[in-house]
């Protein structure tokens, strides 16, 4: 009896195992991304809210993205989403599903819930602090000095081109603050734990099974989500 006990717990233990997709299931492997803000930012909307809905993934966006606007995080989307630092003994992960030891690979299966997550990154990514105030492109500037030499001018299309972006670039920015259900916050937490931070900032909003916070003032120290 007792040796089909053991085999019953090692049947079910294999079973609650991690199963490698097949390769013609896979949409993407997040872990290959880690240079990327676009897709960093859609792999997080995806793991830490992909059962928490449009709005759920729209919160996610938004602390992100604060977090990336304030003094105390880095200011790339990539590094915000990726970054871990050695706390009480401990690599902390700001969001727990970049240290849990999990393979992040979205599949086929969670296709509609990324395609979402994609979509809102899309939008949400170009709004960042580190996203330049006129990106230069190298194919185009060579156009332009071409046309220079050709008819004698200089030609201030570049200027036109720089007004349109920066014009464009704060009506995203505008929209993603107006779009941001948190109010401002920094942190959230799930709400089956009750962390020992959260005594020490102001609640904002619940959205499904996540809580959110901002800090009493824009000056805070780190504190771990």
């Amino acid at each position: 009896m007792f040796l089909l006990f053991l085999i019953a717990i090692s049947m079910g233990a294999k079973a609650e195992a991690y199963v490698r997709p097949k390769p013609d299931e896979v949409i993407l492997n997040c872990d290959r991304y880690k240079h990327d803000d676009l897709i960093s930012l859609a792999c997080n909307m995806y793991w830490e809210a992909n059962t928490q809905g449009f709005e759920g993934m729209l919160a996610v966006a938004a602390v992100t993205l604060a977090r990336v606007n304030h003094p105390n995080y880095p200011n790339t989307i990539r590094e915000v989403v990726w970054e871990n630092r050695f706390i009480k003994k401990k690599y902390r992960a700001q969001f727990s599903w970049t240290l849990d030891g999990q393979p992040d690979i979205v599949t086929i299966y969670g296709r509609k819930v990324w395609q979402k997550a994609l979509v809102m990154a899309r939008i949400f990514a170009v709004t960042a602090k580190q996203q330049p105030k006129c990106p230069e492109i190298a194919a185009t500037n060579k156009m332009w000095d071409y046309l220079d030499s050709i008819r004698k001018t200089k030609v201030k299309r570049h200027r036109v081109r720089c007004k349109a972006y920066d014009t464009l670039m704060k009506s995203k920015a505008a929209i993603a603050e107006s779009m941001d259900p948190t109010d401002g916050a920094l942190f959230y937490h799930a709400d089956y734990v009750d962390p020992w931070w959260s005594k020490h900032y102001v609640r904002t909003v619940q959205i499904l099974n996540h809580i959110f916070y901002r800090p009493h003032t824009r000056k805070v120290a780190y504190t771990q989500k």
